[in-house]
């Protein structure tokens, strides 16, 4: 389990935006456990999709206006850690941002479904996930949870981060993103749900 403190620090910086500080955190309490699977995550990003994250979020927009007056994104990677042969998001449109408060109202979405976007590039994390003795039916060690635990919030902290810079790439070339509120997170992970807009 991760300590308390340590969520506490991460949940901190990631509410006032700092998810560079937060990622290194978690990736140095992950450098502390002995070496395994999970550490292919340490000094990886999924930055190298940007480009690609901002036109899926312009081709969603250009969707959604021609069914609501679209004021909200949420964005949200699937489980990735129990299906690990596909990793992608989804994106919901809103007509209204009831703000951040609670997130209840993202079960409320108002467009249809929409082409998903398939996370490319760490599939060795994908292997690290369905290599895990967890997911397989059998006992798992204190350090490989631990370890599986941090990769968790830094897979979901990565995927924060990509959504941030495609939506500053949208914003710079196109006025269609303006005054849409971007959401995202991982699937039951709404503790880490940050609005990048």
């Amino acid at each position: 389990m991760i300590p308390a403190s340590l969520i506490k620090k991460v949940y901190k910086q990631v509410a006032c935006g700092q998810l560079s500080e937060a990622i290194h955190l978690l990736e140095k309490k992950m450098s502390t456990l002995s070496m395994g699977p999970y550490h292919a995550i340490i000094g990886r990003n999924l930055l190298g999709m940007t480009e690609a994250m901002a036109s899926y979020l312009e081709e969603f927009v250009a969707f959604a206006v021609k069914q609501i007056e679209l004021k909200a994104i949420y964005l949200e990677m699937n489980g990735f850690t129990i299906n690990t042969d596909l990793w992608f998001v989804d994106a919901f449109g809103f007509p209204n941002f009831p703000g951040t408060e609670n997130f209840d109202w993202l079960a409320d979405w108002e467009t249809e479904d929409f082409r998903i976007f398939e996370i490319k590039g760490i599939e060795d994390m994908q292997q690290a996930y369905q290599d895990d003795p967890k997911y397989r039916g059998k006992p798992q060690t204190d350090e490989i949870k631990l370890a599986g635990d941090l990769t968790e919030y830094l897979v979901t902290l990565h995927l924060n981060q990509l959504v941030a810079s495609a939506s500053k790439m949208s914003r710079e070339r196109t006025e269609m993103l303006h005054g849409i509120q971007i959401l995202s997170t991982s699937h039951d992970f709404d503790e880490q749900c940050i609005t990048v807009s």
